[in-house]
């Protein structure tokens, strides 16, 4: 069974707590909405929220789409109908399932809190 690891952003401060930080609080005296708790995906250090570049090494297509080989789409890690997904700004959605099987290349580049790097 894998770990289920947690972050959280701090939206008072301003700033990523990691998961140890998380339980270290006693939340009964935080207003839980100070805080935007995040799941990490059990994939490459990814985490829900993070926003990623993929890359594809071949054509894909799903029921939302399809894209060429060597295209290029940049999204955020969303949990979607019981499942992990990057979704565009225009709402497509591709399937981590599909990220680890296909030749996808995912790359996280910032994430909806702190920005891009």
């Amino acid at each position: 069974m894998r770990e289920i690891k947690f972050r959280a952003w701090d939206k008072k401060k301003k700033i990523m707590l990691p998961g140890s930080s998380i339980w270290k609080c006693d939340f009964r005296e935080y207003n839980t909405g100070d805080y935007a708790i995040m799941q990490y995906i059990g994939f490459k250090n990814i985490c829900q929220g993070d926003k990623c570049r993929l890359t594809f090494n071949e054509f894909y297509s799903n029921h939302h789409f399809s894209i060429d080989e060597g295209g290029i789409l940049v999204g955020v890690v969303k949990m979607v109908d019981c499942m992990w997904v990057v979704m565009t700004d225009d709402k497509s959605e591709i399937p981590f399932y599909d990220i680890i099987n296909g030749e996808i290349d995912v790359e996280v580049i910032g994430n909806i809190y702190e920005g891009e790097s």
